[in-house]
């Protein structure tokens, strides 16, 4: 989970608090397996805080409140919080803000590569944005294991 959909939750995450750089501490915990092939968490929480005391929690969905999805929450308790398919706040005003036009017209990832590589436009998700989601799968893992 840490290395695929880090690179969707953790972009998203990213995205929403307008972040494009990487966190000064990280600190969690994995439950990882004992037997069989596989070596990877299968229940993992880590916490990343960033230069402004800004504060990331990337968690398996059985340990987030919501469940699998992204959630902002405001120095007032308020939040928001979206996955695929849904989007709750704290407050319905709240929703009332929400532009969901943001990004412009929303034909799918691959589409959206495809027609940058014959434009040379720039994609919905810029390389830099990626790298830093996918670097939270890494460091989170590398934090779980020290």
């Amino acid at each position: 989970m840490l290395a695929d959909w880090i690179g969707h939750h953790g972009d998203i995450a990213l995205w929403g608090a307008g972040r494009h750089d990487a966190p000064v501490s990280i600190t969690g915990n994995g439950i990882y397996p004992r037997d069989g092939i596989f070596d990877t968490a299968t229940a993992f929480s880590f916490r990343c805080v960033y230069r402004d005391g800004l504060e990331l929690v990337v968690a398996d969905g059985g340990r987030l409140e919501k469940g699998v999805g992204v959630r902002w929450i405001g120095r007032d308790g308020t939040w928001v919080w979206v996955t695929r398919g849904a989007l709750q706040a704290s407050y319905p005003d709240i929703l009332a803000e929400v532009d969901e036009n943001v990004l412009g017209p929303q034909a799918g990832h691959h589409r959206n590569f495809i027609d940058c590589v014959k434009t040379r436009q720039s994609p919905l998700s810029p390389a830099a944005s990626a790298h830093c989601a996918a670097s939270l799968g890494h460091l989170g893992e590398i934090a779980m294991r020290g």
